[in-house]
């Protein structure tokens, strides 16, 4: 049996920074996409749970296959994203929060609801190296493990675009699948 990611903890107010959205706007932004695409308001609310659910469902399974260690773990959309330190213990327990680990599932939800392509990226801290790895939502419903190629591109450029070297002490790494 396979501990849930992240256990049931105490709900905590850890900052966030000017392009992470608030959780209750977040969630409102789901439950108002969901009227939007004309979803009765019976069931609007289902689909904001449903929607949350799914992005547990990704968050869990990346923590689970990283396994102990330090996580930094950032969901992109858009102009949105939502990132989270994480530590985990060989026992597959972890210090996020159900408030932390909320904000992650429902930045990845609000893509699951409007079909708006995200990626979580998982940087694992190493003695040597940080090991980076990503996975890609084009659409609702596909979670796809990127390459070690595909990640370097997609993310290690200038603003421009234009590539550049990867950092110091990084390591792109082939994501893993996930079992979903």
């Amino acid at each position: 049996m396979t501990q849930q990611f992240p256990p049931p903890l105490a709900a905590d107010d850890a900052e966030t920074s000017a392009c992470e959205p608030k959780l209750p706007a977040l969630l409102r932004t789901i439950k108002e996409m969901a009227a939007a695409m004309g979803m009765p308001e019976d069931l609007q609310e289902i689909a904001v749970a449903t929607a949350v659910k799914s992005g547990q469902d990704i968050v869990s399974a990346v923590l689970e296959g990283a396994g102990a260690g330090v996580h930094h773990v950032i969901v992109a959309g858009g102009i949105r994203h939502a990132r989270e330190r994480v530590r985990t213990t060989e026992l597959g327990l972890t210090d996020l929060t159900n408030r932390r680990a909320l904000r992650l599932w429902a930045q990845l939800g609000l893509g699951q609801v409007t079909g708006e392509p995200m990626a979580l990226i998982l940087r694992t801290e190493g003695e040597e190296a940080d090991a980076v790895r990503a996975w890609m939502m084009p659409r609702a419903g596909v979670v796809r493990a990127s390459s070690a190629s595909e990640t370097f591109s997609a993310y290690c450029r200038y603003p421009d675009g234009e590539p550049m070297a990867p950092p110091a002490g990084t390591e792109y790494q082939d994501a893993y699948a996930l079992d979903l």
